[in-house]
C-alpha cells in the first residue's frame, strides 16, 4: 500500500473543524488504497518541521509527502527568504530519500476576522503581503524544479471573486468545513492526476 505523509501546521492538522470534516479525513475516505499519515502540529513553523522531518516523514518511508508551512513563520516575524529556504531544505531532504514532495501553498488571511478571533494588535496585513510574495516565490521555485503544487492561496483568491470568502473561514486564519472541502477537492484532483496521468 502506498503511503502519503502530510506535514505542516494547523492548516494540515485540521484545526477548527471536527476530524470528519477535515480535508485530511475526506482524503482518507476517498483514497482508501493509500495509507495517510497526518503530521500537522498546531502553531508549527517551517523550522519546527525541519527539526522533526526525519522522524515524522523519512522514518515513515512514504511514497509522497505534502509539505505546507509558512504562516506561523510570518506570525513570528520571520522573513519570506528564510522560510522559503527552509521549504527548499525539506524538498531536498524528501528527494534525497526518494520521496515525491508535493508543495502546499497556504491560503491568505482575512484580516478583519483574524483581528476579532486572535491578536487584535497583530499586523495581519503585513502577514498577507508576506504570504503573497511567498506564494509567488514558491510557484517560481516549483516550476524551476518541476514540483507538484497545491496552491491554496490561488484557490481561495479565485473563490473570493464569486463568493463571500468569509463563508470558507472560521476565524480568518483557518478554514471551516466548506473551506476544508475546497482544499480536499483540489488535492483530490491532483491525486487523480497522479493515478491517471
Amino acid at each position: 500500500m502506498k503511503k502519503i505523509v502530510c506535514i505542516g501546521d494547523s492548516l494540515t492538522s485540521g484545526f477548527g473543524v471536527s476530524k470528519s470534516h477535515s480535508w485530511f479525513s475526506l482524503l482518507e475516505n476517498k483514497f482508501s488504497k493509500y495509507l495517510w499519515v497526518n503530521k500537522g502540529i498546531n502553531g508549527d513553523t517551517t523550522l519546527g518541521m525541519m527539526d522533526r522531518f526525519y522522524e515524522d516523514v523519512i522514518d515513515e518511508k512514504p511514497n509522497m509527502v505534502i509539505i505546507m508551512g509558512g504562516s506561523n513563520d510570518f506570525l513570528s516575524h520571520r522573513s519570506v527568504e528564510s522560510t522559503l529556504d527552509n521549504i527548499k531544505f525539506l524538498v531536498k531532504d524528501a528527494l534525497d530519500n526518494h520521496i515525491i514532495p508535493i508543495l502546499g501553498i497556504p491560503p491568505f488571511i482575512i484580516c478583519s476576522m483574524a483581528m476579532e478571533s486572535w491578536d487584535p494588535y497583530c499586523n495581519y496585513a503585513l502577514m498577507n503581503s508576506k504570504l503573497e510574495l511567498y506564494q509567488n516565490l514558491l510557484k517560481e521555485y516549483s516550476i524551476k524544479e518541476n514540483l507538484l503544487v497545491l496552491n491554496f492561496y490561488d484557490l481561495f483568491k479565485n473563490l473570493s471573486i464569486n463568493n463571500s470568502i468569509e463563508h470558507f473561514y472560521t476565524d480568518g486564519l483557518h478554514l471551516n468545513s466548506k473551506g476544508q472541502n475546497e482544499m480536499f477537492l483540489l488535492i483530490e484532483n491532483l491525486i487523480n492526476g497522479i493515478n491517471n496521468p
